[in-house]
Order: C-alpha cells, then sequence, then structure tokens
C-alpha cells in the first residue's frame, strides 16, 4: 500500500528523471554567478582564473590573468598555444574525473579543475599562472615540447614580467586545487538539485493547477445539477400544497393528519428555504421541535423527549443538520419494536466549546415476543454508520481536527452521543 508521501517522493523521482540535464556550465550558474564566484577564489588563492566549456574554449571574462600572460597571448601565436595547452588540460581532466595539473608552454604551473555533475562533465575552471620549482617530475610540461614566440624587442619586458610572477610550493598549489576542486564541485550538484527540484515543483504546480480546473468544473456541474434539483422542488409549491393539505385536514376533522401536515411544512420549510452550512443554535433546535413533534403525533406516549440549553447561547452557530442522525437512529428502534424512548438534549458551553449531550434511553416492553433490545443492534446500523462517516468529513472540513464525535453505552438500553464543537468556528469560512 503506497502512502500520499511515497506517491509524491515517485512523482519528484520521476520529475527529475525528465528534467533536462544536458546544460552547460553557463546554463547552470549563469556567466554573472560564475565571475562573481572567480573573483572571491582569486582573492583567497591569488591565483589567475577562468571557467571554459569541454573544449577548453574561455566562457567567462579572465580573472586576475597576469601581466606576463596577457602579454604573451597578444603576440603572435601564442594565444593559440596557451588555448592548446588548456584544452590538454580540460580533456585530461574530464577523462581522469579529477583535476590535473601541468606545465604551459611558457614554464608556468596551472591546473584544470572538472565540474562533474551526476556524472556528466559540463566544464571547468583554469586556473594558475604561477611559478613552481619543486613539482614532481611526472607532471606534464608543454615548455619542452612547444615554445611561445617573441619579438626581440619584448625580451626585456616579458623578462620583468616573468621576475614579477609569485613561486608556490607544489604542495600548497595541489592543495588549492583540491580545495577549489571539492568546493565548486559541491556548488554545481546543489545548484542542480535546486533546479531540479524547481523544474519538479513546476511539474506539480501544473499538475495541481489542472487538478483544481477539473474540480472547479465538477463543481460547477455538481451545483448546477442541485439548482435544478431545487427547481424541480420548488418549495414555495410544496409549501402551498401542504397548505391546503393541512386546511382540507381541518374541515374533514382529521385533528392528527393537521398537525403531522403542519410540523411537516415547518420542517421542509427550515430543509429546503435554509441556505448555508452556518446556522443560528436556535434555528437548529427549532427544526428539531418540529422533527419531534411529528414524532409525537405517530408515537404519541412511546415517546418523550426534552431540550435543555445553557442561557446565552443559542444564538452560537453551527453547521446544519447534525444531530438528526443521532435522533433518527433512537427512533429507529420503537418503529421495529415496542416499548418506550426517552430523548434528551442537553446543550451547554465549555471551555471554548459547545458541548451537545444526547441521551436515548429505550425500554422495550419485557413479553416473550420482544425481549429487550440492544442500542448495538439497530435495524440500520449501516446507514447511520455512512451518515455520521459524512458529518465527521463535513465537520473536519471545517474544524481540522478540532472537534469530537463520541458515543457510550450504559446499561444495554441507554446511550450518550456526545459533540464537541469550538465556539469560535463562526469566524471561519463554511
Amino acid at each position: 500500500m503506497h502512502t500520499e508521501k511515497d506517491l509524491l517522493a515517485n512523482n519528484d523521482e520521476e520529475n527529475r528523471d525528465n528534467f533536462d540535464t544536458d546544460v552547460g556550465i553557463l546554463e547552470l550558474f549563469g556567466k554573472e554567478t560564475l565571475e562573481n564566484l572567480q573573483s572571491i577564489i582569486v582573492k583567497v588563492t591569488g591565483l589567475g582564473l577562468v571557467t571554459a566549456d569541454f573544449r577548453g574554449e574561455p566562457l567567462t571574462t579572465m580573472t586576475s590573468f597576469t601581466p606576463f600572460c596577457k602579454f604573451t597571448r597578444e603576440r603572435g601565436n601564442n594565444g593559440k598555444l596557451c588555448n592548446l595547452s588548456d584544452a590538454f588540460g580540460i580533456v585530461r581532466s574530464a577523462i581522469t574525473r579529477k583535476y590535473c595539473i601541468y606545465f604551459c608552454p611558457c614554464g608556468l604551473i596551472e591546473v584544470a579543475i572538472p565540474i562533474i555533475v551526476h556524472g556528466k562533465f559540463l566544464g571547468g575552471f583554469l586556473s594558475g599562472q604561477v611559478r613552481c620549482n619543486d613539482a614532481p617530475d611526472d607532471i606534464p610540461r608543454f615548455s619542452g615540447l612547444i615554445h611561445p614566440e617573441y619579438l626581440e624587442e619584448d625580451q626585456t619586458q616579458i623578462n620583468e614580467y616573468f621576475q614579477q610572477l609569485p613561486v608556490y610550493e607544489y604542495e600548497k598549489f595541489s592543495n588549492i586545487a583540491e580545495l577549489i576542486y571539492q568546493m565548486i564541485n559541491q556548488l554545481a550538484e546543489n545548484e542542480m538539485l535546486r533546479q531540479q527540484q524547481y523544474h519538479s515543483h513546476k511539474i506539480q504546480e501544473k499538475k495541481l493547477s489542472s487538478r483544481i480546473e477539473e474540480l472547479e468544473y465538477e463543481n460547477s456541474t455538481l451545483t448546477k445539477e442541485l439548482n435544478y434539483m431545487k427547481a424541480k422542488l420548488n418549495p414555495h409549491f410544496i409549501l402551498s400544497l401542504l397548505t391546503d393539505i393541512s386546511n382540507l385536514s381541518i374541515l374533514e376533522n382529521a385533528v392528527k393528519t393537521n398537525q403531522m401536515t403542519v410540523s411537516l411544512a415547518q420542517y421542509l420549510k427550515y430543509s429546503l428555504c435554509t441556505t448555508g452550512d452556518n446556522i443560528l443554535l436556535a434555528e437548529e433546535l427549532k427544526q428539531i421541535e418540529s422533527y419531534f413533534n411529528m414524532l409525537k403525533i405517530k408515537y404519541e406516549d412511546a415517546l418523550t423527549y426534552s431540550i435543555t440549553i445553557k442561557k446565552n447561547i443559542d444564538m452560537l452557530r453551527i453547521p446544519s443538520h447534525i444531530l438528526f442522525p443521532f435522533l433518527d437512529r433512537a427512533t429507529s428502534l420503537i418503529t421495529v419494536n415496542t416499548g418506550h424512548l426517552d430523548i434528551a438534549i442537553c446543550i451547554s458551553c465549555e471551555n471554548g466549546y459547545i458541548i451537545i449531550d444526547i441521551v436515548s434511553d429505550f425500554n422495550p416492553d419485557q413479553t416473550e415476543d420482544n425481549p429487550a433490545s440492544s442500542f448495538k443492534n439497530f435495524p440500520d446500523n449501516t446507514a447511520f454508520h455512512s451518515l455520521i462517516k459524512n458529518i465527521r468529513q463535513r465537520l473536519h472540513s471545517i474544524f481540522g481536527n478540532d472537534y469530537e464525535i463520541k458515543e457510550s453505552y450504559q446499561d444495554n438500553s441507554k446511550i450518550h452521543d456526545i459533540i464537541k464543537l469550538p465556539i469560535s468556528h463562526e469566524e471561519r469560512i463554511m
């Protein structure tokens, strides 16, 4: 059995799989962010820095490049030689999945730092432009293979720029390379994850928007159907017809028929003409009085009832028709059995809650054909539980978990149904 949390997690994983991970380093970070990051690293390390694509081509401005390198790249084909060595470092770092330290054609130590996200090589940082005198012999050296070209009049300037270059110990340079490698790849992983989550959230938002549109359409359709059914019922016609029946029963001297018709008219007027779910407690009790009046006509002395309410709380509001299922369940016993049913409704206010206590006490006739009945064996128990389930859903939509419905049996013939509702709910949207 999959929980809602599991399904959402599966959706997030599916959305991440659908995310376009075929992005370059610029698409992941943005040029401005990369150049700001370069500036921070340069301030800490003192090394020149540039971001390159998987071919070694620069993608950002060259941050803190030394005068020596700038001057050299502008002379003859030296720029191509520099790009060649940079491409070597980038390609090797992509293959080994590790930063690559090497000497450029001018004899300066440099490093290519790969940026790898989810196993995909996106590009890298090129850094260095310093002298190093203690590097291991196995470090690749372009200075022994290709040489930069200078004009004769450039030598003095080149020598001066070369002497200005800082000297780094190899261990220090290697530690800096490791630091940048760990930092930038962690940042890249985090940024990729952020974008995937954003992508996932956008998909979920789109799905939810689509679902909201579907629900709004369904709600509109149901509202139209409800209005159509109300129009068919035509409460004014029904109430007028019941008035005619009541008048006719008086002419025919049918007293009970008249009483039942009047009570039914009052009951239907409340049920059909009352709009909204949030009603005064006094209105609900008035409807219950009409309900009991009909039952009294039918069952006479077999039914007694009482309603006790604390002063000054009858103008509080409660959801409508939440008491009737409990009353219907109790009266169902005298529908199929003989005996006496007493229903007592007590309404009070305590610690910010409305407490409604419905006590149903049924005393069946003790005969061989009609043994004592238990409140645990109602004629239509399934229908009752279905109604209570609907009421719980209504109350949960209004109060969340801040409500309570509970029942307790006493002496096999008496039951307490207690409903607890917060008083402040009239301020909520019903």
